[in-house]
């Protein structure tokens, strides 16, 4: 597996990261801790087909987590790794929607929330289940495999 992943690398990428191990710099002033969506550049299909599709429902999953997530769930389809993804916590559902999008046939999502529970966390706008799965359909209408637990404090 080790030799797979070094072959997914692109050959640019790796002399980058040798040329900041060569230099001791752990990492780099020109990296950043998260890319904001105004500044990504040209947009390619993750962008303009996904995230700008869920950027307007609330919550904290950015550009970088959906590019993270989007090649994580990729790379295991790849690999041949099958079964349910499972989110504890979803909001109103911003990853949930990504995680929905990566589905193979015959898997499922599984939510577990509290919704629209009494919870120490305050939240103006509390999700409820109807709205995450209104948010999920916008990506994956065909999509019926959606497991919601609600959980109570």
């Amino acid at each position: 597996m080790k030799h797979t992943l070094k072959q997914l690398v692109p050959k640019s990428l790796k002399q980058m990261i040798r040329t900041y191990q060569g230099k001791g710099l752990e990492r780099s002033v020109h990296l950043r801790e998260s890319t904001r969506y105004t500044d990504i550049g040209e947009a390619g299909p993750l962008i303009i087909d996904v995230f700008s599709r869920i950027n307007d429902i609330p919550g904290w999953f950015n550009v970088d987590d959906c590019g993270h997530f989007f090649l994580v769930l990729s790379y295991q389809s790849a690999m041949g790794v099958k079964g349910d993804l499972l989110e504890i916590g979803s909001y109103h559902g911003r990853s949930t929607v990504l995680m929905a999008k990566c589905l193979q046939p015959g898997e499922r999502i599984v939510v577990c929330d509290a919704f629209e529970s009494n919870t120490d966390d305050y939240y103006a706008n509390k999700p409820s289940p109807e709205d995450l799965i209104s948010n999920i359909k916008r990506l994956n209408q065909e999509l019926e495999k959606i497991v919601l637990l609600f959980t109570s404090v």
